[in-house]
């Protein structure tokens, strides 16, 4: 199974990005068809991707991602749109962690830490936390972009948990299942 740990929006902060989204689409403009938005409802902060796991290693796996995380729960903000990769061709659009960037990468470290137990490996590259807008589908370039009228930060939420989800793909996109839920102290 496709497994991935992430953060979760509250429903105001899902509406906020949603707003963004479309007014992306709008600034997009004729090229806006090149992209597809991510649905609000699997809007997320992805922590760990970990790809196809088999089924005896996700049991594990999922039993890990249900204690809670000795981290206190804390406020992420998101704001300010970006592309990756940051030159050349944009295969992504996201949105920054405006706050609570420290915070998150702590919240890293140990969720990588209990799977590290399991024997799964590091991602060698460094983590750098983000919210996924749109993947581009075809087209070339970079597009021009205004910036947010938000003035940095977009939305606020309290970040009490991370989840354990997985992802089954078809071509009308992906579902979602959350598996194990591990909550942060309370604040």
């Amino acid at each position: 199974m496709r497994l991935f740990v992430a953060i979760e929006l509250d429903d105001n902060a899902r509406q906020a990005v949603a707003l963004e989204q479309r007014r992306l689409v709008r600034a997009l403009g004729d090229v806006a068809g090149d992209w597809r938005f991510v649905q609000p409802v699997h809007l997320h902060v992805t922590l760990v991707f970990l790809g196809e796991v088999e089924d005896a290693k996700a049991q594990a796996i999922v039993e890990a991602m249900r204690p809670q995380i000795d981290r206190p729960a804390y406020t992420m903000a998101v704001g300010g749109v970006g592309m990756f990769p940051r030159h050349g061709v944009a295969r992504v659009l996201w949105l920054n962690l405006a706050e609570g960037l420290e915070q998150t990468l702590d919240v890293h470290a140990r969720v990588q830490a209990r799977l590290e137990a399991l024997g799964v490996a590091r991602d060698e590259r460094p983590p750098a936390p983000h919210l996924t807008l749109a993947r581009r589908r075809r087209g070339r370039g970079r597009p021009r972009l205004a910036p947010a009228s938000s003035g940095g930060v977009l939305t606020r939420w309290q970040v009490d948990r991370v989840n354990l989800v997985e992802s089954r793909l078809s071509p009308e996109g992906p579902t979602y299942r959350t598996l194990a839920t591990a909550c942060l102290l309370s604040a």
